[in-house]
């Protein structure tokens, strides 16, 4: 399922972990890392989005950083936070499995705790260059078609 936002943001759903949680996000290949609202965020941009809980999948890993290992005990986790034009989301790293339809990989993302709500309230989140670098796709070649109105189908 993929919906339209003035032909210039494309939305659809992906699953993270297991069991599977359903979140709709942004396809935008323009962005460096997977960034989800995380239970533990409660802002009013993260309260008007399903969020993301990593204790309710088994496959999650909370993890220390960006290239870091699992959380061990009561370790203390790197806190990343990312600048967009009209504003900043803060939050930590996880590991989970991510799927969009039956393509599916684990992958590292951001579980947001902190977002503006410009312009994320409105907005959904991304995955691809994540789906790439974790060589998640048979080749580095991944394909969608959006329709521009719904006489057309997107696939």
């Amino acid at each position: 399922l993929v919906r339209t936002q003035y032909t210039t943001e494309y939305f659809g759903e992906l699953s993270l972990g297991s069991p599977p949680q359903r979140l709709l996000v942004s396809f935008d290949t323009g962005s460096g890392s997977l960034i989800v609202p995380s239970k533990d965020c409660e802002d009013a941009a993260c309260r008007s989005h399903t969020r993301y809980d990593p204790m309710l999948s088994h496959t999650a890993s909370l993890l220390i950083g960006a290239e870091a290992g699992k959380v061990e005990g009561e370790q203390k986790r790197d806190v990343v936070t990312v600048t967009f034009g009209t504003g900043e989301v803060s939050g930590h790293f996880a590991s989970d499995s991510v799927c969009v339809a039956t393509l599916c990989s684990e992958l590292r993302f951001i579980t947001a705790v902190n977002e503006s709500e410009r312009p994320f309230k409105a907005a959904g989140f991304s995955f691809f260059d994540e789906l790439v670098k974790r060589r998640g796709l048979r080749k580095n070649l991944f394909a969608v078609y959006f329709a521009r109105d719904g006489d057309e189908r997107s696939e």
